[in-house]
């Protein structure tokens, strides 16, 4: 039976704009790239990947600010932009959200200095707040990731929305990078549902994430 995929680009909404998710199109990859110190509470969403010859060059976080008191989740989602080699524009991919924060802007790679190629995301690093034991917890609080030319491993260079950390926990170690001739194509993200008020209503909203590496 032929399975005929649709790459109908779909407009969603999020706080004050709006922006490109492709859809959850199946995309053979080559490799996942995890950290150690992830978060445990909640589900792992679908994953969800650029199309065909699209890989990830740029990031935004959705953040809820200090609550001065109150109950913290910091980091609540992530955006991935996706392009091509060419340059043309692939739309945006995103695996869950949670309900609080605001989304702080885009973080691109630049062009490799040594080959002034675009370079693309190939590594990360997640900072995580681990259980507080009674306290409010938060899981993860901010990511940073590596971007490499595609076709050269030795061009790395370090990517960070400013300030380069969040208000709760510490940076574990970095993942493993994708491969020479591939790049970050896809994005999986576990997530707790609101728990609701009370004394047993302690929220942690996005507590961990794997990345796809993909090939040409």
């Amino acid at each position: 039976m032929e399975i005929i995929y649709s790459f109908i680009l779909c407009y969603f909404f999020h706080s004050s704009y709006a922006f490109l998710q492709l859809p959850d199109v199946p995309r053979k990859h080559i490799k996942t790239i995890e950290v150690s110190n992830g978060g445990w509470w909640g589900d792992w969403h679908p994953p969800h990947f650029c199309a065909d010859g699209y890989f990830a060059t740029g990031y935004n976080m959705k953040i809820e600010g200090n609550q001065h008191g109150h109950d913290d989740t910091s980091l609540n989602a992530i955006l991935l932009r996706c392009n091509s080699f060419d340059g043309h524009y692939g739309g945006i991919i995103e695996s869950g959200e949670g309900s609080y924060g605001d989304w702080v802007g885009w973080t691109d790679c630049e062009k490799s200095e040594a080959h002034n190629n675009q370079t693309y995301l190939t590594a990360f690093s997640l900072q995580v707040e681990g259980d507080q034991s009674g306290g409010d917890d938060t899981a993860a609080n901010f990511i940073k990731f590596k971007c490499r030319d595609f076709d050269d491993d030795r061009d790395d260079s370090i990517l960070a929305h400013p300030p380069g950390h969040g208000l709760f926990g510490r940076y574990g170690g970095w993942s493993e990078s994708c491969a020479t001739h591939s790049a970050i194509c896809g994005i999986q993200t576990r997530i707790e549902g609101p728990q609701g008020g009370g004394i047993h209503g302690d929220d942690t909203s996005l507590n961990n994430v794997k990345f796809f590496c993909c090939a040409k």
